[in-house]
């Protein structure tokens, strides 16, 4: 009895310091949790990163088997629904593990697992445990959670903008090839689900009265919620794009487009309401009309792509595929 409440306490504690300890001040997390980890003999590992990108989601960590002072044979990933989603053997070096443990045996206990997006909800609720002799074992920790983005023109990334003062709200998306003006990326908002065709660009400066001036011209750029920007998009400084508005491919936006509208060309032109656009795509028939496991990531076969060509073929060329914007 006494034993299973020192376990309890041990996990109450582990639990504590990866939640507030180690944003705190990571020197001390890192000592405090190796010498937790080293005393408690019921530590089996832990689940530490997910990291998602585009249509995949990366899950990390280590795992070892106490009793051999080796690392675990297996690991396996469910998700919240309590389904396996994936196994992986660890294959990665820890040397942070082998050195905690004092125990070389344990350097290869890392381990790295790829699963669908879809299985990952926005919290990153994903559990792994171990099998070991015929005993489930839980990994423990909390994982931290992130997004990544494609990288953009000029190296950078989203989350270094975001750093300098980039504002982005909940579920965007971007292609690759995008640029969002880094040298004055605090002069930029983007909504909640805004979607970033490849090689849009968001450009908040203007030098070519350089020269002349000695001077460089900036101004604000805010993009509102529900926005869509079509492949090569050009948003130019001192630009205010509405809510739920599409822009069309190709398209340079040199004035504001209000809220509800859909502009397209060079410069950009308000062309009809969102809403008619959509209700003039609605009335599609339920032959063109595709559900989410015709794409890549949810495992496409070639029949389903036969299908998909004759079906388009007989409804015109044009179809739909049903999908969620990825969070």
């Amino acid at each position: 009895m006494l034993s299973v409440i020192v376990e309890e306490v041990m996990d109450m504690l582990l639990f504590y310091i990866s939640t507030v300890v180690k944003s705190a001040a990571p020197k001390a997390y890192n000592l405090d949790m190796g010498y937790l980890m080293k005393i408690n003999s019921h530590i089996f590992g832990f689940i530490e990163h997910i990291v998602v990108d585009g249509q995949t989601a990366t899950v990390t960590g280590w795992a070892r088997n106490p009793e051999s002072s080796l690392p675990a044979n297996k690991i396996y990933i469910r998700n919240r629904l309590g389904l396996v989603i994936a196994e992986v053997i660890p294959s990665i070096e820890r040397p942070d593990v082998a050195e905690i443990y004092e125990c070389s045996t344990l350097l290869m206990s890392g381990w790295t697992a790829t699963v669908s997006a879809s299985q990952i909800d926005s919290q990153g609720m994903v559990t792994a445990f171990v099998i070991i002799d015929g005993e489930e074992h839980a990994l423990s920790g909390t994982p931290s959670f992130r997004k990544a983005y494609p990288k953009m023109f000029a190296g950078f990334d989203l989350n270094t903008l975001i750093q300098r003062g980039l504002k982005v709200g909940s579920n965007f998306s971007m292609q690759p090839d995008c640029f969002i003006d880094y040298s004055h990326c605090w002069l930029i908002s983007i909504g909640d689900n805004v979607i970033f065709a490849p090689r849009v660009q968001i450009i908040a400066h203007d030098t070519s009265l350089y020269i002349p001036t000695m001077s460089v011209k900036i101004g604000l750029i805010t993009i509102g919620d529900n926005v869509f920007l079509g492949n090569g998009v050009i948003v130019l400084l001192g630009v205010s794009i509405g809510d739920n508005c599409i822009v069309g491919a190709g398209s340079v936006v040199t004035k504001d487009i209000p809220a509800g509208y859909v502009a397209a060309g060079n410069p950009a032109r308000v062309i009809c309401k969102t809403s008619e656009l959509v209700e003039k795509n609605s009335a599609i028939g339920n032959s063109s009309v595709f559900d989410n496991s015709f794409t890549i990531e949810n495992g496409i076969d070639n029949e389903m792509k036969k299908t998909m060509i004759e079906t388009l073929k007989s409804s015109g060329g044009i179809g739909y595929i049903k999908r969620k914007l990825a969070g």
